[in-house]
């Protein structure tokens, strides 16, 4: 299923731009009219991932360890893929950014949170609407916004508020391109996350 989205975001990246005509192709009399720039359209190569980790303390470590070595999994299934990365428990704990030459293993080694579990900062944020209380105070984010999304993966035992009724993001803070929840094994699966939710089998 993720691949199945991340091929599919690819191949919808189609991005308005403003392509000069090819100058061997034109004629004489539209070579003296002026040549104006036309819209059209490019491909825009690569793909960027929002990974939100649940760190909170109801994750054991060895699912941390299985959430990002998934990862590893999200990066290698398709060229030019970019991960941003938030860990989060209550609030987001922490940031950064993997890419093709990034070494995954070295990020795995440390892990933030322990605390209760709200997806509400995490979404929030995707939208570009989170603010300070969306974040732990001593958290280390990004000094440059990361790409906007072309989908969301989030990693989590599910043991949280998801619908708004239940005081969760959904689907008031719903992101605008995919949005995918990886289950660990023994979690909980809520209705409120849609049909896009796998679970981890090890």
């Amino acid at each position: 299923m993720l691949q199945n989205l991340m091929k599919g975001s690819i191949t919808s990246k189609l991005d308005e731009s403003t392509a000069w005509p090819n100058i061997g192709l034109l004629t004489e009399e539209a070579m003296a009219q002026g040549m104006e720039p036309y819209p059209g359209f490019q491909k825009k190569p690569g793909i960027h991932v929002t990974v939100a980790i649940d760190t909170s303390g109801s994750v054991s470590d060895e699912n941390f360890t299985k959430f990002m070595g998934e990862i590893k999994g999200i990066m290698s299934s398709e060229q030019a893929v970019s991960v941003h990365v938030l860990m989060f428990d209550a609030a987001i704990q922490h940031e950064f950014v993997l890419k093709e030459d990034s070494d995954v293993d070295s990020q795995s080694r440390y892990r933030y949170g322990y605390g209760g579990t709200s997806f509400t900062p995490v979404l929030r944020h995707v939208l570009g609407v989170d603010d300070d209380h969306n974040w732990e105070e001593d958290a280390e984010r990004l000094k440059v916004p990361a790409p906007r999304p072309d989908m969301v993966v989030m990693f989590t035992d599910g043991y949280a508020p998801v619908t708004e009724e239940e005081g969760g993001p959904m689907p008031k803070y719903e992101p605008p391109c995919p949005l995918m929840w990886v289950i660990t094994e023994d979690g909980t699966v809520h209705p409120g996350m849609g049909s896009r939710v796998v679970k981890m089998e090890y």
